[in-house]
């Protein structure tokens, strides 16, 4: 220890007494101030402590570090960085300070336990990163994640790995609470064993104090103040590095089990807890094979065109509702649920099915109208759906249901009625259009006078009272009635459309004819026919009044007509033969 001392003294010697020494001693320059390179670290103390060139410094190099760091220890000497320093006077009040705080650090127990615990829990995050599985051939990603502590886990949609560790729990009392858990438990267990629990005490109460000094020593600005604090830090790090070493040894023997004590074999932490991980996700989602596929998005894809039976995609063939997740759904929605609420539902345990199985299932329901949706209450058709718009809407179930052939008659009775752009799949939406278009036939049936009323059409207004498959169901119910009554309108129309122009032409004749004898009596006829709404009256009541009054006023007006041209020849003629107008030049009479 004295040659030890004596020879960091030289290095720490400056001025003219260490010109002899100065080439040994190349950590404090040469005498040309060049660098040599020697400093006062372990190995190069080693060799300049060897005087035995034969035997070299190998045995020194063994001992001489376990030495230094007791003389660190002791206070003798301060570490910086790499290097050794002989303690001096403002080297000894940092040391006071951080052993009296290290004296403090280690009568408080909480304080021990609360760090460690906060370095076992870093170290595993480190060491396990985001370990996660895939589950099932849909490959739903099951995520793990970590809970700590003595208190048991709250139910989670996730795997959850249970830490627990000797220094908070005996191994014996841990294992006993894991046996007794059910194997249907989907939780993972991990014990860390009590291990090194002095020298983490020491270390961690090392580390706490040497912050402590730090923060209270602050900044100094002199040059042994500098070096005092980077002692410290150094003194600091040295010992984070042996609790990270400590805590690595603690996780090399770690212990992982299932619920119910099944021991899992542990070669790499992060892969075994993965590897164990791969074993849970049927007991935390028991119903899970009910929607495992990887082909819902085709069937998301055929429901969107409208076929209800895309489910055997899936390999299901029937009514979709029987199928298990849609039974599921069904179940849920009764008066109402949006999307959102059914993913949520769905998405948890125990079920854990894929958001396309979810959609898929909800797109089908409504292509086989056993779902009706609606956003901010405007019907969602097929055409509209997508993964934003089926979690917006509110979706509510549909009864009585339609068969396939229902439902081809329903859209029958639409084309045949004239409906425009009819939609597969979309039935409720183009029913409530049906209503609609109907109305607008019937009103088309009659109109002011002298056409007849338009027809009540109480059917109609009935229908106004259903939506969704009720509705549906009603027009299948009378499709024949009102396909007829529809017929009987538009024919009806059309007579009026007709009819209408002749109607306002006889009027506009018969108000010409002011002198004949006829006129009263074709005016009454016309009263009477707007006054009756008689114009669709067969034999047609307007067009005999029509012919007679235009028979009569063409007569009336080739008699005027001759009247006129009779008079003028005459006229001419008269005027022709008068001599003052024979008198008159040509060119003048042509003029004029």
């Amino acid at each position: 220890m004295f040659l030890v001392i004596h020879l960091l003294q030289g290095f720490q010697l400056r001025g003219d007494d260490i010109q002899g020494k100065a080439n040994l001693l190349g950590g404090v320059g040469a005498v040309d101030g060049t660098d040599l390179g020697v400093r006062a670290e372990p190995e190069h103390l080693a060799d300049l402590l060897s005087d035995n060139l034969v035997t070299g410094s190998t045995q020194l190099r063994q001992q001489l570090p376990g030495l230094l760091e007791a003389m660190e220890q002791d206070g003798v000497l301060m570490k910086v960085d790499s290097e050794y320093r002989l303690q001096t006077t403002e080297g000894t009040a940092w040391e006071a300070e951080f052993r009296k705080r290290r004296a403090a650090v280690l009568n408080d127990q909480p304080l021990i336990a609360s760090r460690l615990s906060q370095f076992l829990d870093k170290a595993l995050a480190n060491a396990l990163g985001n370990p996660s599985v895939l589950h099932g051939d849909a490959k739903e990603r099951r995520k793990v994640v970590l809970h700590h502590g003595e208190s048991k886990p709250e139910a989670s949609d996730a795997i959850t790995l249970w830490v627990r560790d000797g220094f908070s729990a005996p191994e014996s009392s841990v294992l006993a609470d894991i046996r007794k858990l059910s194997t249907d438990d989907p939780t993972l267990h991990l014990f860390l064993p009590k291990s090194h629990a002095d020298e983490l005490r020491n270390a961690i109460a090392s580390t706490q104090a040497a912050d402590e000094t730090l923060h209270f020593k602050g900044n100094p600005t002199s040059q042994e103040g500098k070096e005092c604090r980077q002692s410290m830090m150094t003194k600091q790090n040295a010992e984070g590095l042996r609790i990270e070493n400590l805590i690595g040894q603690i996780l090399g023997g770690a212990r992982l089990f299932l619920s119910g004590g099944q021991e899992q074999s542990i070669t790499e932490l992060k892969e075994g807890v993965e590897e164990a991980a791969k074993q849970v996700p049927n007991r935390l989602y028991p119903k899970f094979h009910d929607g495992d596929s990887v082909k819902w998005p085709q069937v998301l894809k055929k429901a969107k065109e409208g076929s209800p039976s895309a489910l055997e995609q899936v390999g299901f063939v029937g009514d979709p509702q029987n199928q298990p997740v849609a039974a599921a759904v069904i179940t849920l929605i009764g008066s109402g649920k949006t999307g959102l609420e059914i993913r949520k539902k769905f998405n948890a345990s125990p079920y854990g099915w894929p958001q396309d199985a979810i959609d898929g299932v909800l797109t089908t329901l409504l292509a086989s109208n056993h779902l009706s949706a609606r956003i901010n209450a405007n019907p969602l058709s097929l055409a509209e759906v997508d993964q934003k718009k089926l979690g917006q809407a509110t979706f509510r179930t549909e009864s009585p249901v339609l068969t396939a052939v229902q439902k081809l008659a329903v859209r029958k009775l639409f084309q045949e009625a004239g409906l425009p752009k009819i939609t597969p799949g979309n039935e409720p939406a183009d029913a409530a259009r049906f209503v609609g278009h109907a109305k607008a036939i019937a009103a088309q049936a009659g109109g002011g006078t002298p056409a007849p009323m338009p027809p009540a059409a109480p059917e109609l207004t009935a229908l106004e009272s259903y939506s969704g498959n009720e509705l549906l169901m009603e027009l299948h119910d009378q499709r024949d009635v009102l396909l007829a009554k529809i017929k009987t309108w538009q024919a009806t129309g059309k007579d009026i459309a007709k009819r209408f122009p002749a109607f306002g032409l006889a009027e506009k004749l018969v108000a010409q004819a002011v002198g004949l004898a006829e006129q009263s009596e074709w005016s009454a006829t016309l009263t009477s026919i707007r006054a009756n709404r008689s114009l669709l009256d067969d034999p047609d009541p307007v067009s005999h009044v029509l012919k007679a009054a235009a028979n009569a006023l063409r007569t009336g007006l080739t008699r005027a007509h001759k009247i006129h041209t009779d008079a003028f020849t005459a006229q001419t003629a008269r005027i022709g033969s008068h001599t003052a107008w024979q008198k008159l030049p040509r060119a003048r009479c042509l003029v004029r």
